[in-house]
């Protein structure tokens, strides 16, 4: 066991290949098997240069080793087991399975040749990858296996539903939306930030926030979009009071550099702790040389699916909604994506909201 855990996992990938039949135990295999397979569960996905490849191989190896321990226990005398070659075939079996590389052609096929294809490249990086071009035979046998069960098992998970497809985001958005405007009073960030508990605002112009409106109508726009500006932000500025008296008046004394940003980070005080008098509440913060004017916006008549992918690509944790005159409609957050489930029943599928807190 310690021969193959404190190894680099290139090395141990070696050991699984070319060790002598005896080298490991088939307790050891299955610990170590089982350890490789939850620790690539657990951290996949970090944002560290890793992936699955290499895991891949060591599990693969490992589990291929077993299968030749267990026939080799069956047939003591058969010579065509191999265990260096049942652990390559494990491997190439299981990176198979979980990487399923495709190649793109264009080409007028169907399915089944697009599939076929595919196989062929995987048993090439197969063969690349051990040296054995005498193994292609089997190497087909595995990779069609695999491709087979994963479509099975796992291909609902790679496509949306139709239904999906037709759902637009002003369906999914939040609305109305807490807005600032590119001046905004320090009694009205204030009071903002005591009521409201979101991450980023967006920053307009145009737009009137003590004017009543109705917002019954979801194409209700709340002012031109300018840009966005996270509560972290306004919380640094509040602390070290970036504000003018006048509002046509902009002291170059009071604009902050991204210095004064990054000592506050991450411990950011809470919004009730920063004394800001009576007198400064009539005070104005100009928002523009702080905000984000470049971030992403969608829509409002974009797809679920094109949304989900801008989330789970990009990471964004609010994405803002604007009509054909760019003016701001609704926002969109993860928590406006979660509440949706699908599920399945004997081959019908729909959609399930389920009710999330916003608080």
């Amino acid at each position: 066991m310690a021969s193959v855990m404190f190894r680099s996992p290139e090395e141990s990938v070696k050991s699984l290949f070319h060790d002598l039949p005896e080298t490991y135990q088939p307790t050891t295999l299955i610990l170590y098997c089982a350890m490789c397979f939850f620790l690539a569960l657990w951290t996949y996905g970090l944002f560290v240069p890793s992936g699955l490849f290499i895991p891949s191989l060591l599990i693969g190896a490992g589990w291929g080793r077993l299968v030749a321990i267990l026939l080799h226990y069956i047939s003591p005398t058969a010579k065509w087991v191999t265990f260096e070659k049942y652990a390559l075939l494990g491997a190439a079996a299981q990176l198979g399975g979980i990487v399923r590389m495709t190649i793109k052609k264009n080409y007028n096929g169907g399915f089944w040749e697009h599939y076929f294809w595919s196989s062929c490249y995987d048993c090439v990086d197969g063969c690349q990858m051990g040296g054995g071009i005498f193994l292609m035979r089997e190497f087909m046998i595995c990779i069609f296996i695999c491709k087979e069960f994963h479509w099975l098992a796992g291909n609902h998970l790679l496509f949306y539903p139709l239904i999906f497809v037709e759902l637009q985001v002003i369906e999914v958005m939040s609305h109305p939306v807490t807005v600032f405007r590119t001046k905004e009073t320090v009694g009205r960030i204030i009071d903002v930030l005591k009521s409201e508990t979101h991450n980023g605002f967006p920053v307009v112009e145009d737009y009137d926030p003590f004017v009543e409106q109705s917002f019954q109508d979801e194409a209700e726009s709340f002012g031109t979009y300018k840009g966005v500006i996270l509560r972290s932000q306004l919380i640094v500025l509040l602390k070290m009071k970036a504000f003018e008296e006048h509002e046509d008046v902009q002291d170059v004394k009071s604009i902050l550099n991204i210095k004064d940003f990054r000592d506050a980070y991450p411990r950011f005080i809470p919004i009730h702790q920063i004394n800001i008098s009576p007198h400064e509440r009539e005070f104005t913060i100009d928002l523009q040389p702080y905000m984000n004017p470049g971030a992403y916006t969608v829509s409002h008549n974009s797809s679920f699916p094109r949304i989900f992918r801008l989330f789970r690509a990009l990471g964004l944790r609010h994405l803002v909604v604007v009509n054909e005159n760019n003016k701001v409609i609704g926002m969109v957050t993860r928590k406006d994506l979660a509440r949706y489930r699908i599920s399945s029943h004997f081959g019908n599928v729909q959609i399930d909201e389920l009710y999330i807190s916003q608080s």
